[in-house]
């Protein structure tokens, strides 16, 4: 699997990244090609190849909108505007200058994934024109026969976007609901460090059932026909680690032990990548507890890791 038709005129690309279906950008092919998500730096090829496969060439993308500044979503943006200077590339306005100087953003990614992130590369800067930043009133994208909209959607992260696709029907939900891998057909929340925030999460699921979306599309991964179905199990699967992971650290009373106990209960990924089990594991882990005010400093962070101690 490299691309597929998901509706008129909208294509969705395999990054794979690490594994297949795990990372989607989407095209949507229009007077001005928008693209949504620009992947990672060492994907670019893959998502080059993708669009030449449904007729859009790289150069063509006249409009991109990054959902969040990790690097996984945005690490593709140089690349892309190598290949068009004049292509705008929107992006929320809290990190927008990241991708002018990727330094910092090189720097916590590199904590974060660890071993894992030479796989991922080293994204590059961009010129500041090429940049639309974009505030929590979001915007709108006209792409010539078509106009979709910008929406803030935070709790993954505060600067995370999603896009409205009236015309096609369909909602890039992007990160904003979590994760779905469907070889195991396992919903996991957006969890993240450092600034996961639950009720943000609550409060975009909530504002993304006000869509007559005929479809969600998501960066990891793909696309569901059944929007209201989908947003139920991604609230569902909020709620259960909500609940879960503090009384595993209960039970279990330090951080990796309590690591093992969410991998073999709640994160359980046979089939996929070992890599993405190990984000997935210590995102879920960390970013619950340390919104549950357990965990005050986390691994990979600029800070040392404290666990609170709340008996």
């Amino acid at each position: 699997m490299q691309s597929f038709k998901i509706a008129d005129d909208v294509y969705a690309i395999d990054l794979e990244m690490f594994d297949t279906e795990v990372l989607a950008a989407y095209v949507v092919d229009s007077d001005e090609p928008l693209l949504v998500e620009t992947g990672y730096p060492n994907g670019v090829d893959i998502l080059r190849d993708g669009l030449e496969s449904v007729g859009v060439a790289f150069s063509d993308i006249e409009h991109a909108v990054i959902s969040h500044v990790h690097i996984d979503h945005s690490g593709g943006a140089a690349a892309l505007v190598e290949a068009n200077p004049d292509v705008s590339v929107y992006i929320h306005e809290a990190t927008a200058d990241h991708l002018l100087d990727p330094v910092a953003l090189i720097d916590s990614s590199r904590d974060a994934m660890g071993v894992h992130f030479e796989k991922m590369g080293e994204p590059d800067p961009i010129p500041a024109e090429n940049v639309v930043r974009v505030n929590n009133d979001g915007a709108e994208v006209h792409l010539g026969d078509r106009s979709v909209s910008v929406v803030s959607t935070p709790g993954h992260a505060p600067d995370h976007l999603s896009v409205w696709d009236p015309q096609g029907g369909t909602l890039f939900a992007n990160e904003a609901i979590g994760s779905y891998y469907p070889r195991m057909e396992r919903w996991l929340p957006p969890s993240t460090l450092p600034h996961f925030d639950i009720e943000a999460v609550r409060e975009t699921i909530t504002n993304l059932r006000e869509f007559d979306a005929d479809r969600l599309a998501m960066s990891h991964f793909g696309v569901r026909p059944d929007p209201e179905a989908a947003l139920e199990a991604a609230a569902a699967a909020l709620d259960r680690f909500e609940r879960r992971i503090p009384q595993l650290y209960e039970e279990h009373g330090d951080l990796e032990a309590t690591e093992h106990a969410v991998r073999a209960e709640l994160v359980a990924l046979e089939g996929y990548d070992g890599a993405i089990e190990d984000f997935e594991t210590r995102f879920q882990t960390q970013g619950f507890l340390r919104y549950a005010g357990l965990l005050w400093d986390c691994p990979g962070t600029s800070s040392p890791n404290s666990i609170k101690n709340h008996t």
